[in-house]
């Protein structure tokens, strides 16, 4: 994900939280520009089938903060090819 910062002045990301512990996150959002942009990665960790949605927050100084996602992830038994 690309945040974008479009406030005028310097944005500062303070946390970023998600609400799943399947889901992972890394990001190089700490003080952004105006102007300048950030990206937040998320991974998906599953062991085996099914699905999953949660919530990742990103909080800032911007005052349209928080920013939130939903985050859905799914994934299915490896197939077993001979």
């Amino acid at each position: 994900m690309t945040y974008t910062n479009n406030t005028g002045s310097q944005v500062t990301f303070i946390q970023a939280t998600i609400s799943s512990g399947k889901f992972g996150q890394t990001n190089n959002c700490g003080e952004v520009a105006a102007g300048a942009s950030c990206t937040a990665t998320v991974t998906y960790y599953r062991n085996n089938s099914g699905s999953d949605t949660a919530t990742f927050t990103m909080t800032s100084t911007a005052p349209n903060s928080p920013h939130v996602v939903t985050l859905k992830g799914s994934s299915s038994k490896p197939r077993v090819v001979s």
